[in-house]
């Protein structure tokens, strides 16, 4: 029966009511009192309740917690079941349940578990086949990596048209659940499975004694530069550069990570490929209350300033001008407070102990063929970064011209650095980035003259976020291809210079969880659509896959019912009607006008008009809603795992986060090659569409003052290498020469990208010119969050659909990360939002 503290209980019938309808009938029940409060084997006086209300037990639902391993061995299966049997494991540190052959529930223990991960052996097809009695399999994540190593091979011996050659493994679950280090041990099994299957090969073969003796060793080492030397360092460079302290999770991944661990006709690991996407992107600008940034800024700041046991470095701290963390703005939360890690105590989760340290973070970096040199420019990128946040855009009182009383005269202030150290550590004048970040060029119609817009303090200051955020984006995207490199050329792939060949892979995605926090915005959305494709894929690969292979081989069934989520998905993603095209069109007709309402007021035309009443676009007016009662700014998605209240503020700048050509140019006229090679180079490297650059016309805000190319102030001028020393000025005639030869080149650069643009988007017959409005809006369109996440899913999806895939379920215990306690009602809740009710 339903409890208000543990949701559901098991009560004994006394009686059953007499009422002659089935619906009224009602039930006398016993039921015990908590045995935490002293009730242990009393009872509560007797009550009366609904018989509708109640769940039947059955004998299955009360076997012993060690022998449950798979909860659908239990009949009839209903939540108040699983959340029971679930409670009953996890008091015995029994943290994994298998829902079926393909399904794992994981229970973070918040706490290390003895003797839970030391040895891959156990759970080896070859040993589980040859164990006795063993009837099912053992639930745990070596146990589903093991199945799809096991049926990447068999699809290599027995292909046919239901036998899909490449596995897949789907890690799942909200923030704290446990996805990080459960994607850590199924590489760790992976790896070692491989170094064990080599092992056994080198047995076979006819060696000298000394040779085998060494080759044979189950203990030995991973060579340098192997699979499993290397997968330990992108897991470390991983983490420092793209994990932070949140409120729930003291190393909560803030980007969504897809590794595909690729495999030869030998079934050998070989090669390993990661793919990222929705960096958040939104952290290096502004943090929660007690959550903290990115972990390497930490570990850079520690090293530099001698702080929670790193050795001081007094070249590093001077160098780069480091102070202690609490110094600088964007590692302080809103509360103007450094947030502390946490401290290492017995009941602290597995991969929480401490934080990195910066010789740790150097180690891998170094691991995966970043040099010494390539080292310490990133650790300068990574303190320019941190300065830039301390940039304050200060209003100068002015008369200014007399032909905008808007215009303001705005100050560059910052308290940790200079502006001429600032900019010598980025490669360019302090000129030229004044020039850059206080003004914009803009060039109108077909003009070669070109405006110089005088920007207000929020429009400078929406400028170096963008500059920060382009900055360490490309910083992590220049560090994840080197980590894909050499896991591309390791010494079982070839030669170092040779690419590998691949046959099959095994995919391991370690996605982020449906959130409904607080405040839900942008990112959420993204979020939970990505969610909501996982549900679809999850129903399609377990339940419409299977019931078709029944039906091929003429089998009866009963078919699965459930609730199809393809609405919430076509409300988000239909064309051209889904809350994310509709966002698209708005940063196109919009761009410099952020404006809000107008997009609330589209969304609500198109799919709600009246607090969900009216009809919406292909049906979608019963998954969207405009909350009651008059709230501003907000809408309603009802989605498969809860109903969640979006805010549109901000909305429209968080899809448009791109670099305007002016801030670009910066970067490309740096001296510092680091930064042009890594940087610029890697952040404009568009592919599928993808493009990280705004046009030059974007915003239109600020003074606009009409000036020719011949008469550009001096302060434009580009501090190339060899022309001057980054941070110093120029002559008088050393600014005009290189101010016309940037402006020659930035119109001849614009002219020959739209020229180029319009040819791909050109309409008709070849030549004929013609521009198709529909293809300069899907020009425009690419420079969105937005539609760039939307390639990179439906890339993802394809790429899952045509694999075999094991689900890992991660879910919290509680939300206050303690161990040992299991909140029923916290629980419950992240089965529904996983879908996991309709899997069991």
């Amino acid at each position: 029966m339903p409890n208000k503290d543990t949701v559901w209980e098991l009560v004994d019938i006394l009686s059953v009511g007499t009422e002659a309808n089935e619906a009224d009938k009602t039930l006398t029940v016993n039921a015990p009192l908590p045995a935490e409060t002293g009730g242990a084997g009393r009872l509560r006086a007797p009550e009366v309740i609904s018989k509708s209300s109640t769940m039947p037990h059955d004998p299955s639902q009360s076997v012993e917690a060690s022998h449950l391993n798979d909860l659908c061995s239990m009949e009839p299966l209903h939540e108040a079941a699983l959340v029971d049997g679930l409670h009953r494991r996890y008091k015995k540190d029994l943290i994994y349940t298998n829902i079926g052959n393909s399904v794992l529930v994981s229970i973070n223990p918040c706490k290390q578990v003895p003797e839970l991960y030391s040895t891959v052996e156990p759970y080896l097809s070859s040993n589980v086949a040859a164990a006795d009695g063993q009837n099912e399999p053992t639930p745990h994540v070596f146990t589903i990596a093991d199945q799809a190593l096991n049926q990447l091979a068999q699809s290599q011996r027995h292909s046919n048209k239901h036998n899909l050659h490449n596995q897949s493994i789907l890690v799942s679950g909200e923030s704290g659940a446990g996805k990080t280090e459960a994607s850590k041990y199924i590489l760790h099994f992976l790896v070692e499975a491989d170094r064990l299957a080599q092992v056994a090969i080198d047995q076979k073969k006819n060696l000298n004694s000394a040779f085998a003796a060494l080759t044979t060793s189950t203990k030995r080492g991973p060579a340098k530069n192997s699979m499993a030397a290397l997968l330990p360092s992108s897991t470390t460079i991983f983490e420092a550069f793209s994990h932070a302290k949140t409120l729930h999770n003291n190393n909560s991944s803030r980007f969504g990570k897809y590794m595909r661990l690729q495999y030869s006709a030998e079934n050998r690991l070989i090669s390993a490929y990661t793919e990222t996407f929705l960096l958040e992107k939104s952290r290096l600008i502004s943090i929660g209350t007690n959550e903290r940034n990115f972990h390497v800024f930490y570990a850079l700041l520690n090293a530099a300033n001698g702080l929670n046991g790193a050795a001081a470095n007094a070249q590093l701290k001077s160098d780069l001008h480091l102070a202690p963390p609490e110094q600088f703005r964007i590692l302080c939360d809103s509360n103007n407070h450094v947030t502390p890690f946490a401290t290492p105590t017995a009941g602290t989760a597995p991969g929480t102990a401490g934080e990195y340290s910066l010789d740790a973070i150097a180690a891998a970096l170094t691991a995966v063929g970043v040099s010494a040199e390539e080292l310490s420019e990133i650790w300068s990128v990574l303190a320019v970064v941190l300065h830039l946040g301390n940039i304050q855009c200060q209003s100068v009182a002015t008369d200014g011209p007399e032909v905008d009383e808007n215009y303001q005269q705005v100050d560059l202030i910052s308290p940790s650095i200079s502006l001429s150290e600032l900019t010598f550590l980025l490669g360019v004048s302090s000129l030229t980035f004044e020039a850059r970040v206080l003004t914009q060029r803009v060039q109108v119609g077909n003009r070669d003259s070109i405006h110089i817009k005088q920007l207000n303090a929020h429009d400078v200051s929406h400028n170096i976020h963008a500059l920060i955020k382009f900055i360490y984006s490309s910083l992590t995207s220049y560090l994840l291809k080197k980590i894909n490199y050499a896991m591309c050329h390791t010494p079982a792939a070839g030669a170092a210079a040779t690419p590998t060949v691949v046959t099959r892979f095994i995919g391991l995605l370690d996605i982020f969880g449906f959130e409904i926090l607080e405040t839900n915005s942008f990112e959420q959305l993204c979020i939970n659509y990505t969610n909501e494709c996982m549900q679809k894929l999850f129903y399609q690969q377990l339940f419409d896959r299977e019931q078709a292979l029944y039906a091929a081989e003429g089998l009866t069934w009963t078919p699965i019912q459930y609730t199809s989520n393809q609405p919430v998905i076509e409300l988000i993603s239909r064309k051209p009607t889904g809350l994310l095209y509709i966002t698209e069109e708005m940063c196109l007709l919009n761009r410099g006008q952020r404006d809000e309402d107008a997009l609330l007021a589209a969304f609500n035309t198109t799919h709600g008009g009246n607090s969900g009443t009216s009809a919406g676009a292909g049906g979608s007016a019963s998954v969207y809603e405009r909350p009651r009662f008059g709230t501003k700014n907000l809408f309603l998605v009802h989605h498969f795992a809860g109903s969640v209240t979006y805010s549109v503020t901000s909305w429209l700048d968080k899809n448009n986060d791109a670099l305007q050509e002016d801030l670009l140019s910066l970067l490309m006229c740096s001296n510092n090659s680091f930064i042009q090679n890594a940087i610029v180079a890697v952040g404009m490297r568009t592919s599928d569409g993808e493009n990280n650059i705004t046009s030059g016309a974007e915003g239109q805000l600020g003074y606009v003052k009409e000036i020719s190319e011949e008469r550009l102030v001096a302060g434009v001028v580009e501090a190339r290498a060899g022309q001057a020393q980054a941070g110093e000025e120029m002559s008088e005639e050393d600014s005009s020469a290189a101010t016309a030869a940037y402006v020659n080149n930035a119109v001849a650069m614009r002219k020959a990208r739209t020229a180029s643009r319009r040819a791909s988007l050109t309409v008709g017959s070849p030549g004929a010119g013609v521009e198709s409005p529909a293809a300069i809006k899907k020009l425009a369109s690419t420079m969105t969050v937005s539609y760039q996440f939307r390639n990179q899913l439906e890339v993802l999806l394809l790429s899952l659909q045509g694999t075999q895939p094991q689900y890992v379920m991660c879910f919290k215990p509680n939300a206050t990360k303690q161990s040992d306690k299991l909140d029923r009602r916290c629980v419950l809740n992240q089965l529904k939002y996983a879908g996991a009710m309709q899997v069991a």
